[in-house]
């Protein structure tokens, strides 16, 4: 494995992280011991259990999915006209554009139930999307071809009131209920967001990122909803 010099950090950490990473080590040496391999300052830490190989990307991946789970639904719509569906009970739902029900059993996803997903027809009998009914009674419907983007994604509670809707583009995923998809490297985004308003020189938050330019550093700044609404009421008392 070559590793790039651009790709070395020296990050600054907490007593909990490093003991955190202290634990995950000693983890990892004894999954080595129990494989018969050697554990060395350049093996890795987060390895398979059956073969202390390691973490494929995809696995954080896993991970990020089950706790985007856990904060609304996802769904997406892609350019063959395909929907999938992480609804609140846990399933994920499929539907190829032709209208043919699958439901996924892998990556923490539980199989679901056929009567909990209706397909839509529009007056012509085509096909225009799904339906799909929650255990406490919400539903989640995804309409495609709707004018002039690929598909509307919305969610009635269980008396039948709209609480969230959005707009899916070509091969985009949207979660609703305000919850945004989250992903590993968007952590690197929230450290930023939340560190440079705080910080009393920008430049360090720059160099604990890895970053030679502050302009890359202020990109990873997002801003919060909290610093906009500073800024809309000082406007507000100045007038």
């Amino acid at each position: 494995m070559v590793r790039l010099k651009a790709a070395v950090r020296n990050v600054p950490i907490t007593p909990k992280i490093y003991q955190l990473l202290q634990g995950a080590v000693r983890y990892a040496r004894q999954l080595y011991l129990d494989n018969d391999k050697q554990f060395t300052s350049d093996s890795f830490i987060f390895v398979n259990e059956e073969d202390a190989s390691p973490w494929s990307y995809t696995r954080l991946n896993y991970i990020f999915d089950i706790i985007n789970m856990a904060m609304g639904n996802r769904i997406a719509v892609y350019g063959s006209g395909s929907i999938y569906v992480d609804d609140s009970d846990g399933h994920r739902i499929i539907v190829d554009s032709n209208g043919q029900i699958r439901f996924a059993t892998d990556n923490g996803f539980q199989p679901g139930k056929k009567s909990m997903v209706k397909l839509t027809y529009n007056i012509m009998d085509e096909y225009t999307g799904i339906e799909v009914t929650n255990e406490d009674g919400s539903k989640i419907l995804v309409t495609t071809q709707v004018e002039n983007v690929k598909a509307e994604a919305r969610l009635l509670d269980k008396n039948g009131r709209e609480i969230a809707n959005a707009t899916i583009g070509d091969k985009a995923n949207v979660t609703i209920l305000n919850n945004p998809h989250i992903f590993p490297h968007k952590m690197r985004h929230a450290f930023a967001t939340f560190s440079v308003p705080v910080a009393d020189d920008p430049v360090d938050v720059m160099k604990i990122m890895g970053h030679t330019d502050l302009r890359m550093t202020r990109y990873y700044d997002n801003g919060t909803k909290v610093g906009q609404q500073k800024i809309v009421n000082m406007m507000e008392r100045l007038g």
